[in-house]
């Protein structure tokens, strides 16, 4: 039997099947595979890894895409950078987060409005914002396969708040993600589920 697993991001908790998982409920993004990386306008811009270093390898051409987003200062998005992948050498940032605007921690707001904040946005050249949809989690879940850019998807659940520290959702238990591409991440259940998305726990 093909199998599915989501689970927490950044730690290997409890096994979820699809069918736990409520149609409508969630907003389902594809999971880029890339770089974690923290945009800050503050006077300038500065692009930052995980561990709050600036993130190297970044082209001039992508810092003025990024000016060209009309941040305000004490904005700071979430976003991949991509380009130094083995499968994905082409240089792109996809945002799929607001987590400050003008200095004001919008952890307390809902994912949905969140979301909403980001869509403001226009994004130039190479810079997108994650492909994202309230239903349809299999299908959107299935055109990721195969595909180099991405690694499987996330789910975050509408109405969940930011828990835990700005660069990794740990502790967070509105998220779930299921990847399909095994050897992303060491804590990742190597199983590579087939699109008929049945469910098996082991």
């Amino acid at each position: 039997m093909s199998s599915l697993v989501w689970r927490f991001p950044d730690r290997p908790m409890e096994v979820f099947s699809l069918k736990m998982v409520k149609e409508g409920e969630f907003m389902c993004q594809k999971k880029v595979d890339g770089f974690f990386a923290v945009i800050i306008k503050d006077g300038d811009i500065k692009v930052l890894s995980r561990h709050n270093r600036k993130l190297d390898g970044v082209t001039p051409q992508m810092m003025e895409s990024i000016k060209a987003l009309n941040l305000n200062d004490g904005d700071v998005l979430h976003g991949e950078w991509t380009s130094r992948r083995e499968a994905n050498k082409n240089e792109g940032l996809y945002l799929f987060s607001f987590a400050f605007s003008k200095y004001e921690w919008l952890g307390g707001k809902t994912e949905e409005e969140r979301h909403e904040r980001l869509l403001s946005l226009k994004p130039q050249g190479s810079i997108s914002i994650v492909e994202s949809a309230n239903t349809g989690y299999a299908q959107i879940y299935k055109s990721t396969i195969d595909d180099y850019r991405f690694e499987g998807v996330v789910l975050k659940r509408r109405s969940t708040m930011l828990v835990g520290d700005l660069r990794k959702s740990v502790d967070n238990p509105g998220f779930l993600k299921a990847k399909w591409r095994s050897g992303c991440s060491t804590m990742t259940r190597k199983v590579i589920p087939d699109c008929d998305l049945q469910t098996k726990i082991d």
